[in-house]
């Protein structure tokens, strides 16, 4: 198995390689002894990235919500695609 080792981020990444990036990480620590100095690394780049995805899905959740009311407004009543009901 590859050891993950801390990456240094040079931009913000997509929701998509955050989401990807923190599979990597609980991955590497599940799989593989660190010394604590790298373990405690690679858990604040996780706490980072969780950060960040919560952020991204906040944001999402918002249009979603704003795109749900528009809707209600104009007087559709197209069946929500989220709810299972």
């Amino acid at each position: 198995m590859n050891q993950s080792t801390p990456a240094t981020p040079e931009k913000k990444p997509t929701f998509e390689q955050a989401l990807k990036r923190l599979e990597e990480i609980i991955r590497a620590l599940e799989g593989s002894s660190f010394s604590l100095e790298d373990m405690v690394k690679l858990y604040d780049e996780a706490n980072e990235l969780i950060g960040m995805c919560t952020a991204e899905l906040t944001a999402a959740s918002k249009k979603v919500e704003v795109i749900r009311q528009e809707r209600g407004a104009a007087g559709t009543s197209a069946p929500d695609p989220v709810d299972p009901s």
